[in-house]
């Protein structure tokens, strides 16, 4: 396990140690993030999960990258069709978001006349603060994940306020 060198002293109240990655975790719950949900598959056998690791690389060409971990439920899905959705969550989504992190409501997942299921494509929830359908065009194996690049093929554009990921729970971030 490799060591963190700390950019910093170690102040002697700090509760945990530079050179554990249990240091690195902690740390990680101090940077808010935006949540998305993720899905892929087509109407007849939706997947999806809860995304906080969601960045743009590029403008040009337009390139998202998507986080997943190689265990979760909607990797190999996502790995053989090449195709993904995000979908950024917003204020309003706080049931939608439970059913995608509590185990036995997965039924619920893709019920409701918020998604948009589609024959050949990935399901697009038409209320998200925003929504890339994307086609991969790179990946990246690192320890448990897989990055994913991917580039928007269409692009929705809604509104709200955004929600937000942030020490281990979901907050509401209003402008």
């Amino acid at each position: 396990m490799t060591a963190i060198t700390p950019i910093r002293r170690q102040d002697e109240t700090d509760r945990t140690s530079w050179e554990t990655s249990d240091a690195f975790r902690t740390g990680m719950r101090q940077l808010a993030s935006g949540v998305s949900i993720i899905t892929s598959g087509t109407a007849k056998a939706p997947v999806g999960l809860v995304a906080t690791a969601v960045c743009s690389v590029s403008i040009e060409p337009p390139t998202l990258l998507v986080s997943v971990s190689r265990t979760a439920s909607a990797y190999p899905t996502i790995e053989a069709s090449g195709r993904l959705c995000v979908n950024v969550l917003g204020t309003g989504h706080d049931d939608l978001l439970a059913s995608f992190t509590t185990p036995d409501r997965r039924a619920e997942r893709f019920t409701g006349s918020a998604w948009r299921l589609r024959p050949d494509a990935p399901p697009v929830l038409s209320d998200a603060l925003a929504a890339f359908d994307c086609r991969v065009v790179e990946r990246f194996a690192y320890a448990t994940h897989m990055v994913f690049f991917a580039r928007p093929e269409k692009v929705l554009v809604g509104a709200g306020d955004p929600l937000i990921h942030f020490d281990r729970g979901f907050h509401k971030l209003r402008r």
